[in-house]
């Protein structure tokens, strides 16, 4: 909650540049399974208004959060679990669907992968699927997972996302 507090936080000093950038966020959040913010849906970052719409989402999702676990299962559908799964496969279709030609995935995580149960699964075939379903929908990407207290395989596997970043550095105008 902290990461995305800071980052709302700092968004509206570069409010202009991110005007230029001709950005559209879509904001996931995902336990068991994954669904959009409700009002966060699309935002096309194309006014100050909208700029701020998005620092508020972000403000929004991190006050749940640190609301605590009960108060975030009330509000996020889904069953128990952390289903990257579920998110990947909710972004990679958002961004598959748009036009943009620089799509980046960045992926705020607590806890190693679930699925939609509290344990996690045998084997390494979900973050392979995840793999395979970015690198053949979403041809250019960046993917940018963000682990917050998460170690061991959880964090290995957050590396082999970031992996998945292909895109060549932004222009310089």
């Amino acid at each position: 909650a902290s990461a995305l507090n800071t980052l709302a936080k700092r968004i509206p000093a570069y409010t202009d540049d991110i005007k230029k950038g001709e950005i559209i966020v879509h904001l996931i959040w995902f336990r068991g399974s994954a669904s959009q913010v409700p009002d966060c849906e699309t935002i096309s970052l194309n006014s100050n208004q909208a700029v701020d719409a998005f620092s508020n989402c972000l403000t929004r999702v991190a006050q749940l959060y640190q609301a605590g676990p009960s108060e975030w299962k009330k509000q996020v559908p889904g069953s128990s679990g952390t289903n990257y799964t579920a998110a990947f496969d909710k972004a990679i279709t958002l961004l598959a669907e748009g036009t943009t030609s620089r799509p980046a995935i960045i992926f705020f995580t607590d806890g190693e992968h679930t699925g939609e149960g509290s344990a996690a699964p045998a084997g390494r075939r979900w973050l392979d699927d995840i793999i395979a379903n970015t690198q053949d929908l979403l041809p250019q990407r960046a993917v940018l997972p963000v682990g917050l207290g998460v170690a061991g395989d959880a964090l290995n596997d957050l590396f082999e996302l970031r992996d998945l970043t292909n895109l060549t550095n932004c222009p310089a105008n």
